[in-house]
């Protein structure tokens, strides 16, 4: 009576008591005899003609048997994706979690295929085989249904006013027992009978009179009515069954190797916690628990705006727990699951997961497990949060927490004498703290292997590695605090997090005064020192250099003059490990030669480009002025004045007219490229990754997004063709920064900020600056559209629109 899916539809219709199962029956009939009449009307339909549905509700219904059907198959996916060694189970349930999470919007394949679990052409195997498997079912299903309809209906009727009444009792869901919820979830779902189910009713009614506690849920497995993937099925549904008394747990946050996390309401106060429950495992093992008791009771002490706050720690049942403060947020795994983060913002979090260290250190604890995992980031505040103290070792504690010599700690961020089982102190957490934001910063781990041993073998004995050279735009500044924190030696190290915090604040306040500025072709500054700084000997044969003007991953910027000449200029060198790059080099001797051509007053002039020994270097004009990004951080507000930045635009429109005829496209403008002088002349800097339209040579190859995020258009984001159209939409988003104060987009990782160039809509600048002037804002929105043809055609265009809106201002 019915396809498999309009029963379902009927069975969620009756279970969510919008209809009787009679009502339910008629509309299947009704549907049986308009198919026999070949007539095609939905089982949906038929329940708005027959008056006992709205479309609203069968909207809800509809959403409710798409769920059902899609955890159906998705669990006979995760099944076999296991079965066939693709996944591990752990896997599967993290990936059904986020599934469950985000709405069931992605089925379990598309999840486990973007989390990199399984390859897409695993990914299609399996659907094809889960195909089959669904379609022989069916077959079977339908054999067997046609067998039945001559059967009488009588027993059904019956067993659809018990199952009413079951499903349906004068209690509250909110009084049920778990069991009971259990049961009455299972029936719902058609997963066992009710035959079944007060035959074990009366199995845990027996127990109890022998004092004995049962509940229906644990008789229901334990007699087998309920396993394998309908149990699977079913705990997937199910409210949480909280495994400590006192707190109602209303989700899995996480699990690992210790324990489960889970989001939870204390009973009584209603405070929201992050409940840690160990495996069972550990609580039997009498010196883990020892431990883990030990120092969650030391965790509670903690009060520390950069430490998630410890509750309460004890034992429930045969469960040992430890609740905590509940953070609304990310760890920085998950930042990092989609890319590096920025040097700016791995250099905030340093610093402020650096004083909790200080924290700990003046407290005597060392927390010996720092890792991307265990740093979460509070949406509310942006700021980092410490976690996990659970293996935390109190030095003022006589006793010995691992006495038997275990490593205690994760393989990728382990010190060197951790790994050993040695003793270890803060500085071990320096190093820990060390290689995370090494990770953080590069988006690679600092040292990697086929096995633990293998990692755990090189942190001892591997040469610690450069953040500088594993990924471009990496300051060497930033790259020595992290090796120095990543020594082998712990005497080596920064000696105590106050000396860290030191280095660490020292540069972030240089970057925001704009001292990192390697990648700005021509140094700013008023004054001109012309006085060589003591020891600075030039590279480049030929030159003399004076001082440097930036430092960054790709090389150096310096003020110099050529030997016995007064003229000033600046001359970038590269670094020796990036001149091995042969596909870099490339690009940077073809672009540097293209821009030699260039003559324009509102273009850096380039003069030479070269090797001296080893050093592949050019040179160019020096700018005695400062960049547009220096100039906004001096200004209160951090923006410019719309006369000022129309300008500035008009100027630069001015130099991408000249690069347009000459066939090149910048492909990297940003505020920090673009030079204001004393004259009040702006000047477009750093072709460094111009792309020569003319060129057959592909030199992004690779589909690399070159340019900046904040300010990069959608087609360079994904790796397409680029044009004049592309320089508009980066002029575009410098506009939008110089007159709101703001960048159109923000992210915690360049990926997700271009993400938002790609697919979030167009932002109105008056929502961050009302009073801006309508046709200005106008004109950014058009500079920033998703497609190139919704931009001006042409900057000649866009140079007449800015000369009519200057006039306007």
């Amino acid at each position: 009576m019915g396809s498999e899916v309009d029963i379902l539809f009927g069975r969620i219709v009756i279970s969510n008591r919008l209809a009787t199962e009679e009502q339910v029956r008629h509309c299947l009939s009704l549907q049986e005899r308009y198919i026999r009449e070949g007539r095609r009307v939905s089982i949906g339909d038929i329940f708005i003609q027959a008056g006992i549905l709205t479309p609203q509700q069968v909207e809800k219904v509809l959403r409710a048997q798409r769920i059902s059907l899609l955890i159906r198959d998705d669990t006979l996916y995760g099944r076999l994706a296991v079965k066939n060694g693709l996944v591990t189970q752990s896997q599967v349930n993290e990936c059904l979690q986020l599934q469950k999470s985000g709405g069931y919007t992605k089925r379990l394949g598309e999840i486990l295929v973007e989390r990199g679990y399984i390859l897409p052409q695993h990914h299609r195997a399996l659907l094809q085989a889960q195909q089959r498997i669904l379609q022989q079912q069916r077959g079977e299903q339908g054999g067997a249904q046609s067998s039945k309809r001559g059967a009488s209906s009588s027993s059904a009727e019956s067993s659809a006013d018990a199952l009413e009444s079951s499903l349906y009792a004068s209690q509250e869901e909110g009084e049920l027992s778990y069991g009971e919820l259990f049961a009455r979830k299972a029936l719902e779902m058609g997963l066992v009978s009710l035959e079944k189910v007060e035959e074990c009713r009366r199995i845990c009614a027996k127990m109890k009179e022998m004092g004995l506690e049962k509940g229906l849920d644990e008789v229901l497995i334990e007699k087998k009515y309920i396993r394998g993937e309908a149990l699977q099925e079913l705990r997937r549904v199910m409210p949480i069954k909280s495994p400590v008394e006192g707190y109602i747990c209303e989700k899995v946050l996480g699990e690992g190797g210790m324990g489960t996390v889970y989001k939870a309401r204390e009973k009584g106060t209603d405070q929201l916690v992050a409940l840690k429950v160990l495996h069972g495992n550990y609580s039997e093992d009498p010196a883990y628990l020892r431990r883990f008791l030990q120092e969650a009771v030391a965790s509670i002490e903690f009060d520390h705006p950069h430490i998630v706050r410890a509750f309460d720690v004890g034992v429930s049942g045969e469960n040992c727990y430890y609740s905590m403060e509940y953070v609304d947020g990310f760890a920085v795994k998950d930042l990092l699951d989609e890319g590096a983060l920025t040097e700016e913002k791995t250099l905030e979090y340093a610093i402020q997961i650096a004083k909790a260290l200080e924290y700990a250190w003046q407290k005597r604890v060392v927390h010996r497990d720092i890792k991307p995992e265990n740093i979460m980031i509070d949406k509310s505040t942006g700021n980092a949060k410490l976690c996990d103290l659970g293996i935390a070792k109190c030095l003022d504690k006589d006793l010995s927490l691992t006495q038997e010599g275990m490593a205690v700690g994760t393989p990728y961020y382990i010190s060197p004498e951790q790994a050993k089982g040695a003793e270890v102190d803060t500085r071990s957490d320096i190093y820990a703290l060390g290689t995370t934001l090494f990770h953080m910063v590069t988006g690679r781990v600092p040292y990697d292997g086929n096995s633990p041993t293998q990692v755990l073998l090189q942190h001892a004995t591997a040469p610690v590695p450069m953040a500088c050279e594993y990924r471009e735009g990496v300051s060497r500044r930033f790259s020595e605090i992290l090796a120095k924190m990543m020594a082998k030696r712990k005497e080596d190290r920064y000696q105590t997090p106050e000396e860290l915090l030191r280095d660490l604040e020292q540069w972030q306040a240089q970057l925001k005064g704009g001292v990192k500025g390697e990648d700005v072709s021509s140094g700013g500054g008023e004054g001109v020192e012309v006085e060589a700084e003591e020891g600075l000997e030039s590279p480049i044969e030929g030159y003399r250099v004076y001082r440097v003007l930036g430092q960054g991953a790709m090389g150096l910027v310096y003020l110099a003059s050529l030997e016995g000449e007064s003229k000033l200029l600046a001359l970038k060198v590269l670094l020796p490990h990036v001149a091995e790059d042969k596909e870099f080099l490339k690009r940077f001797i073809m672009e540097a030669q293209a821009s030699i051509e260039f003559e324009h007053p509102n273009i850096v002039k380039a003069y030479d480009v070269g090797i001296s020994g080893d050093y592949y270097y050019y040179s160019m004009e020096y700018v005695e002025g400062k960049s547009v990004k220096d100039i906004m951080e001096e200004t209160e507000g951090g923006y410019l004045s719309e006369k000022l930045a129309v300008d500035i635009v008009l100027q630069v429109t001015e130099a991408l007219i000249y690069a347009w005829q000459k066939r090149v496209v910048h492909r990297d403008i940003k505020p920090e490229n673009i030079m204001y002088t004393k004259d009040k002349v702006a000047k477009l800097c750093d072709l460094g990754i111009a792309k020569q339209l003319d060129s057959n040579k592909n030199l992004t190859a690779a589909g690399m997004a070159m340019g900046s995020p904040y300010y990069i258009a959608p087609e360079q984001a994904r790796g397409q063709k680029v044009d004049c159209r592309t320089d508009m939409y980066g002029l575009g988003a410098s506009l939008f920064h110089m007159v709101t104060g703001t960048v159109p987009f923000e992210g915690y990782t360049a990926a997700a900020v271009m993400a938002k160039h790609v697919r979030s809509p167009v932002p109105d600048p008056r929502e961050r600056k009302p009073e801006l002037l309508p046709e200005l804002a106008e004109l950014i929105m058009r500079l920033m559209q998703k497609m190139p043809e919704d931009r001006f055609e042409s900057p000649v265009e866009l140079k007449a629109e800015l000369e009519r809106i200057s006039e306007l201002l």
